[in-house]
Formats: C-alpha cells, sequence, structure tokens
C-alpha cells in the first residue's frame, strides 16, 4: 500500500512550500494575560502618631477608570441579581431581590382574588419555605370551602 521511501529523499530538509499546512501543527494559543495584582501598600509605623500608609501614586484618568469599572460591575451585578464584587470582598451579603409578585401583600391578593395564580406564584417563589407553602395552600383551600359555603347559604336563603 505504501510505497518505500528512498533514503536519499528521506534525509532531506523540508522545503518552504513542499510540506502541506496541514501537516504542520497549528500554533498554540496564548492563555489570556493575568492582570497584575498590585501589592498592598506598606503601612509605616510613626511614633507618636497614627499609622500611615504609603498609597501609589495614580493619575486622575487612572482614578477615574478605575471608578468606572467599579460602576460597571456594580450595574452588572444588580442587574444580573448577583452579589457586587465589592460585598463579597468585604464579607457583606446584599438581600436577595424578589419579584413584585411574590411580596406578602401581593400574594395575599393574589391568593383571595385569584387562588390558582396565587397558589402557583407561591410554589414557584423560593422566598417562602416549604411549611409556609403548605400553610398558605391549607388556608387558600379553607378559604374557599367558606367561601362556597357562605354562597350555598345564600341561594338557599333566596329561594
Amino acid at each position: 500500500m505504501f510505497l518505500p521511501i528512498p533514503d536519499a529523499m528521506r534525509n532531506l530538509p523540508p522545503q518552504a512550500g513542499q510540506v502541506s499546512p496541514a501537516a504542520l501543527r497549528p500554533p498554540m494559543a496564548r492563555p489570556p494575560p493575568m492582570p497584575r495584582v498590585p501589592a498592598p501598600p506598606p503601612i509605616v509605623p510613626v511614633r507618636g502618631r497614627a499609622n500611615a500608609q504609603l498609597f501609589q501614586a495614580v493619575s486622575r484618568e487612572q482614578a477615574q477608570a478605575a471608578a468606572k469599572r467599579a460602576l460597571f460591575a456594580q450595574e452588572q451585578a444588580r442587574l444580573l441579581g448577583r452579589q457586587p464584587p465589592q460585598a463579597k470582598l468585604l464579607g457583606r451579603q446584599t438581600p436577595p431581590r424578589f419579584a413584585w409578585y411574590e411580596d406578602p401583600i401581593a400574594l395575599g391578593s393574589l391568593l383571595l382574588l385569584l387562588p390558582p395564580v396565587g397558589l402557583a406564584v407561591a410554589w414557584t417563589s423560593k422566598r417562602y419555605s416549604n411549611d409556609a407553602r403548605w400553610a398558605l395552600t391549607i388556608m387558600t383551600a379553607l378559604t374557599l370551602c367558606l367561601g362556597a359555603a357562605v354562597s350555598v347559604v345564600l341561594l338557599l336563603a333566596r329561594g
């Protein structure tokens, strides 16, 4: 199937144009450069006075660019419903955001006016525990039974 290659041709170096580009290895992709994290400024103890920190000199443009990056990160985190990066670094927890219909007043109104929709909202919400969901379901069922009993009594009283 394969023909033997003569020794004279086997020892020849490859010349440009004779080697197929498909036979060559693709160039290795470089990983993206990692941003340099500056070392924290040293704390210089001074006798008789409070400790002072030395800060790196930053131009106004660099400070504005850093402020814009921080603002962009905060807005992006707010729109995606995540914690801003500064809150993670400082150990603060931001309260989770919930939709308007998961508010207790809105959910109670939905349970009274449109019980199937209210129950669906209660069971899909992550704001309420499983016990609270069952309590809302049972109370809605009891309220519907009470409404049905009142309507039956009114119908019988008319007739």
